[in-house]
């Protein structure tokens, strides 16, 4: 496998984990879909910060750090967002 493929492993992974929570949405609720995205963001998050460098594809924008505040701050928001009530 080329380096360049398996670097937009990562785009491909957080696409499909989007993708499912969409899914998740239309069958199970819009409860579980949002645990879903949250945990999409988390670890998206997670992957930013461990795979220096411009290697996750997709994920890789800003500078790492911004990266991974941007994208923890979506888990966090997203996740608080879904457990309030009238929302």
């Amino acid at each position: 496998m080329t380096e360049e493929r398996r670097d937009a492993a990562t785009l491909r992974l957080v696409g499909a984990a989007l993708v499912a929570a969409a899914v998740l949405a239309l069958v199970v609720g819009p409860d579980v879909a949002c645990a879903a995205l949250a945990a999409t963001c988390a670890i998206a998050a997670v992957l930013r910060g461990v795979l220096h460098g411009h290697r996750p594809v997709g994920l890789a924008v800003r500078s790492t750090m911004t990266d991974v505040t941007v994208m923890m701050l979506l888990a966090v928001g997203i996740g608080v967002l879904s457990l309030s009530p009238g929302v």
